[in-house]
């Protein structure tokens, strides 16, 4: 079968969960005879003319060949959310034409973003099924994470989506956002999603034409983005889910359909080994893996080691990119300051993640948002490396506290210091919560379930055309 992968972004410039995800999923399935190509989008931060021509590259990534859609933003960046990112149009008309070009058989979604729900429609033009993984909450939420702009969790949109609309310009406009639209009232950002029901403060009134304009397009847009995204939703042959949380999210807000069905991530487990000394050494070896962004907790983290400041026989090694966010990463390195006991580490290939977690007696996931089932957590039960993570959903539906791991509040630094000070001096504990790790789903074992949904959807797609 031609099976196309698709994803908001790909290697090797990104390698965070979804990446690795759909990266496994891919060599699975060329490894059982599979024709795979990849399409993905790389969003240029900076002002770039590229005409449509000159915007696509095209390369081999682990023997797998991976089209590419460069976008650069948008000449008014509130829209680019949109039209670049949600209702990419031209993206629809190309993706179509490689539909046609490269005689593809099934397109599996797993991420929409930067892509957009044409890239959907346009499967459905062709008649060629979709599979759609939802690997976050893209679907409620435009900016993807149920962040709000202070890091705190966001219920998702109202009805209208009025906070939404100022979510995203405080997200454009992190810097300049209380200059433009600082006098705003919570009633200005209600007003042009009311159709005149609600009347603008004089704060609105005196925005800059510019602004009031783009504010009002932007509401506009977003008013329907829900109903968008039921539509894409149900148009697809099947809708995957990898949590109870993103189950709960989509019925929540109304985008739960038929199609869906709840299948966990699978791991690349064939180089899967085990510790043979984890908790045996006098130093307690606690690990983080993840994007270094606000968002991943690394700070309560940090201030959870300064509470212990006197355990010298305490160790933290962190590994992920630092350069997601500059400002955050400073800041983490002013927080840690001179205590050698912190080490930055990096990135390391996907591959070697068993060896890293073989050096580790511990894995902290401070995350301050809900989290998907993250790949890392699903690896650290795995290779049975207890865990503490925040005591979220999406996470505590994998850890039962003092079962396979331990939890704590978000955002909670003196509850996660004790938390790692109790594993440091209970080792028993420490073995006991490794002992009663989850057992994962294999990349193998995944994919055999992915062909099942694969060979269900491409039948019924030859039920509709030849019904007879």
């Amino acid at each position: 079968m031609k099976i196309a992968i698709a994803l908001h972004q790909y290697f090797p410039e990104y390698f965070a969960g979804t990446e690795v995800l759909a990266m496994r999923t891919a060599q699975e399935l060329r490894r059982r005879g599979h024709d795979i190509i990849i399409y993905t989008g790389f969003h240029l931060k900076r002002e770039l003319m590229l005409d449509p021509e000159n915007s696509i590259d095209e390369y081999v990534h682990n023997e797998i060949r991976v089209k590419r859609l460069i976008t650069v933003p948008h000449a008014h960046r509130d829209m680019q959310y949109i039209d670049f990112d949600h209702e990419n149009q031209f993206f629809g008309r190309w993706f179509e034409a490689e539909l046609e070009r490269e005689k593809v058989s099934l397109v599996h979604f797993f991420h929409m973003f930067r892509m957009g729900t044409e890239a959907v429609a346009a499967c459905s033009m062709k008649n060629v099924p979709t599979v759609l993984t939802l690997t976050d909450f893209w679907t409620v939420c435009p900016l993807g994470q149920l962040v709000l702009p202070d890091n705190n969790i966001c219920q998702g949109p109202n009805t209208p989506p009025a906070n939404c609309l100022k979510h995203i310009l405080q997200a454009i406009h992190a810097h300049t956002y209380d200059a433009k639209y600082g006098a705003l009232q919570d009633s200005d950002f209600a007003a042009p999603l009311s159709k005149g029901a609600v009347k603008p403060s004089a704060a609105h009134a005196a925005l800059e034409a510019p602004l009031r304009s783009s504010m009002q397009e932007l509401a506009t847009k977003l008013d329907g983005r829900l109903g968008t995204m039921k539509s894409t939703l149900k148009s697809a042959k099947s809708v995957i889910v990898a949590s109870n949380v993103v189950a709960r999210l989509l019925s929540e807000h109304g985008l739960t359909t038929e199609n869906q069905s709840l299948l966990p991530f699978g791991l690349d487990l064939t180089k899967l080994t085990f510790s043979e000394d984890r908790g045996s050494h006098k130093i307690l070896r606690v690990g983080f893996m993840g994007s270094i962004i606000p968002t991943k907790g690394v700070h309560v983290l940090l201030e959870a080691m300064k509470q212990l400041k006197t355990a010298q026989d305490v160790k933290l090694t962190l590994f992920g990119k630092t350069s997601e966010n500059p400002v955050y990463f400073e800041q983490l390195k002013t927080l840690a300051g001179t205590d050698d006991r912190i080490t930055f580490a990096g990135t390391f290939p996907p591959e070697d993640i068993w060896k890293v977690f073989s050096e580790f007696d511990c894995l902290v996931i401070p995350s301050t948002w809900y989290e998907n089932t993250p790949l890392v957590l699903l690896s650290a039960q795995a290779a049975r490396c207890p865990v503490i993570a925040t005591d979220l959903d999406g996470m505590s539906e994998v850890i039962s506290h003092e079962h396979n791991g331990l939890l704590f509040p978000s955002g909670d630094h003196q509850s996660l210091a004790e938390c790692i000070l109790k594993l440091h001096n209970d080792r028993p504990l420490l073995a006991r919560l490794s002992e009663n790790a989850k057992p994962q789903l294999s990349m193998v074992e995944y994919v055999s379930e992915l062909e099942k949904i694969y060979e269900k959807s491409v039948v019924q797609v030859q039920k509709t055309l030849a019904p007879y």
